[in-house]
C-alpha cells in the first residue's frame, strides 16, 4: 500500500470532492424547480423549530437532497440547515448541489486571534505556542510543523478551503481562529426561468422584495459585526486578565489595540440602527 503524505496532500491543498449518484427517495426524483419549492417552506419550519420537531423536518429535507453511489453517497441537508439565511440562499445551495458541486455555499472568512498560529501536521492540532511539540532544534531538524500569520493562508492549507473543517477547528479552538460568515451579495443567476417560490399554507406568493431584504441584510450585517467584534474583544480581554505569560498578556492587549478602531465603528453603527447607546 502508497504511504499517505498528508503533509504533501495539504502543502497541494487537495480537497476531496464528493459525487453525486443516484437519488436515494422518489422525492429526489424531482426536478430541481420542484425541490426547491418544497424545500423551502419545510427550511422556513425548521428555523423556527426545535427538538424532535426539528430533526422530523431534516429528516423531510433529507428526503430531496439524499443520493447513493459507489462511495455510499451522502446528502447536502446540513449544507442547507449550516449555511442557508434566507430563502435565496437555500435556492443557490439547491441549484449548486444539483448542478454537482458540492463545494460549501457559505462564504467566510478565517480570522486569527493571536499572531501567529502554529499547525502541527502529523496530529491536526493548532497552537498558538512555536514549541508546543517540538523544541527548537527539532523544528530545524524538519519537524512537521507549519505557522500561519493570515487567516487565508491557513484556510488555504490547512482546512482546504472547507467550510466544514474551519468551523471544526474554530469550535475546537476558539481562543485561536474565528470563523467569520460572510453576507452573499450576489445571487447566482437561475437557469431558465426565474423560480418563483409559493409557500403552502400563506395567501400570496413568496415572491421576494428585494428592496426589504437589501435592507434586512444591510441590518443584520452590522448586527453580527458588532456581535462578531464584540466577541473577539471580550476573547483577548480575557486573555489579557488571566493568562499568567507575560507574552501573551502583550499579545493580547495589542490585539485589543488594533481591533479598537473597528469595535468603536461597528459599536456606532449598531447603536445608530437600535437607537441605544451601549
Amino acid at each position: 500500500m502508497e504511504n499517505f503524505n498528508l503533509k504533501k496532500y495539504l502543502t497541494e491543498g487537495r480537497l476531496l470532492k464528493e459525487v453525486t449518484g443516484t437519488p436515494r427517495y422518489s422525492e429526489g426524483e424531482l426536478s430541481v424547480k420542484e425541490k426547491i419549492k418544497a424545500i423551502v417552506p419545510l427550511w422556513k419550519q425548521w428555523s423556527s423549530a426545535s427538538g424532535r420537531d426539528a430533526d422530523a423536518i431534516k429528516d423531510k429535507i433529507n428526503r430531496y437532497t439524499a443520493y447513493d453511489n459507489e462511495s455510499g453517497g451522502g446528502s447536502y441537508v446540513f449544507d442547507i440547515l449550516d449555511n442557508a439565511q434566507s430563502i435565496e440562499d437555500v435556492v443557490r445551495i439547491v441549484m449548486k448541489n444539483e448542478k454537482g458541486d458540492t463545494t460549501p455555499q457559505q462564504q467566510y472568512s478565517v480570522e486569527l486571534l493571536v499572531p501567529v498560529v502554529y499547525y502541527n501536521v502529523e496530529s491536526g492540532e493548532l497552537s498558538s505556542n512555536k514549541n508546543e511539540w517540538y523544541t527548537d532544534d527539532e523544528l530545524k531538524a524538519g519537524a512537521d510543523q507549519t505557522s500561519y500569520t493570515k487567516g487565508t493562508d491557513l484556510d488555504d492549507v490547512v482546512f482546504s478551503g472547507n467550510y466544514s473543517q474551519a468551523l471544526d477547528f474554530a469550535k475546537r479552538y476558539p481562543t485561536l481562529i474565528k470563523v467569520v460568515k460572510d453576507s452573499v451579495q450576489e445571487q447566482d443567476e437561475l437557469e431558465a426561468d426565474d423560480i418563483e417560490l409559493e409557500i403552502p399554507g400563506d395567501e400570496s406568493t413568496a415572491t421576494v422584495d428585494k428592496a426589504v431584504q437589501a435592507k434586512a441584510s444591510k441590518q443584520d450585517k452590522i448586527i453580527q459585526d458588532f456581535k462578531r467584534l464584540q466577541d473577539q474583544m471580550k476573547t483577548h480581554l480575557e486573555l489579557y486578565k488571566t493568562s499568567e505569560s507575560e507574552e501573551n498578556k502583550k499579545t493580547a492587549l495589542q490585539m485589543l489595540k488594533n481591533l479598537t478602531p473597528e469595535f468603536q465603528a461597528a459599536k456606532k453603527a449598531y447603536e445608530k440602527l437600535k437607537g441605544v447607546k451601549l
